[in-house]
């Protein structure tokens, strides 16, 4: 067995999964802690939300499914969650989409793409997170241009956290950096590292990914810059890097089929989700600066 890798909350009403996928999370360094339906699932996070690394839920239950859980996580816990289903519904999808969920395993599943998966959703999920000590910034206009190395993401995403306090509620400053680190990420991974969708596809397959990067960064000299105003009840944010662009529009125009095709892939929704999320959603022609706005409420 690897080296712990922290507790996850795992959600099955089947006990033959339940105990299948538990025992290759333990075999992967993981602690599992069992729950039987949402309901269940519910009283522990309740209990003690700090205590989990991550959600792993089944989409179809009795009492209260997945799609249950995950609007709460997205309301209240804001853990990593992976989504387990055995069709591709795209009502569901969909809706699940709007809740934050980017990381789905259909069955039957490979347990080696599960597991990675998992990781690669923990792993994203901690570049909005650990946010203590990061500068303070006052007023409500300001820009910040950081190297193109992912540390720099979390630093970025601290800075945006900070100029948002006070004008958002602090659960939704969450759900908004959030979708902002989907643009964060695409400048890092595609604009400055010239990573393409299907080779970052092979690599998180292959999990070599955050291997890749770090031999990548070493010979990247490019910035990424982030500009934002909150400015007559509207916010705007404009991320501009120093990369050649990339094939936007086919992102900004999935459909209903496209999302389908995707949900066994471990990445190529997350700008899909945020266009969802944002009022607008503008790339300048080539791609590699996109400004995004959202009306407060």
């Amino acid at each position: 067995m690897e080296e712990s890798r922290g507790a996850v909350l795992l959600v099955e009403d089947s006990r033959i999964y339940l105990c299948k996928i538990t025992k290759f999370l333990h075999d992967a360094g993981f602690e599992v802690v069992q729950a039987s339906d949402g309901e269940e699932a519910v009283v522990l996070l309740e209990g003690d939300k700090q205590a989990f690394t991550a959600i792993v839920t089944d989409l179809t239950m009795p009492k209260f499914g997945g799609a249950g859980i995950a609007e709460l996580n997205r309301s209240r816990y804001r853990l990593p969650i992976v989504v387990i289903t055995g069709t591709g519904d795209s009502r569901t999808s969909l809706e699940l989409l709007e809740f934050g969920v980017r990381d789905f395993v259909l069955k039957p599943f490979d347990e080696k793409i599960f597991i990675q998966v998992l990781k690669n959703a923990i792993s994203r999920n901690s570049t909005i997170q650990g946010l203590s000590g990061v500068e303070q910034y006052d007023g409500n206009v300001g820009q910040i241009t950081i190297s193109a190395k992912k540390k720099n993401l979390t630093h970025a995403s601290g800075w945006i956290t900070k100029k948002l306090e006070g004008s958002l509620d602090r659960g939704e400053v969450g759900v908004m950096v959030g979708y902002l680190g989907e643009f964060l990420q695409n400048a890092y991974e595609h604009g400055s590292l010239n990573i393409t969708e299907k080779t970052k596809c092979r690599l998180l397959n292959d999990g070599v990914y955050e291997m890749e990067l770090t031999k990548r960064e070493k010979y990247c000299g490019a910035s990424i810059k982030v500009e934002l105003s909150i400015l007559d009840g509207e916010v705007a944010v404009k991320i501009t890097d120093e990369g050649v662009g990339f094939a936007f529009h086919k992102y900004l125009n999935f459909t209903q089929r496209d999302i389908l095709e995707r949900l066994s892939k471990p990445n190529g929704r997350g700008i899909y989700m945020a266009k969802s999320y944002f009022d607008l959603v503008k790339y300048d022609s080539g791609g590699s600066s996109v400004l995004v706005t959202k009306t407060l409420h």
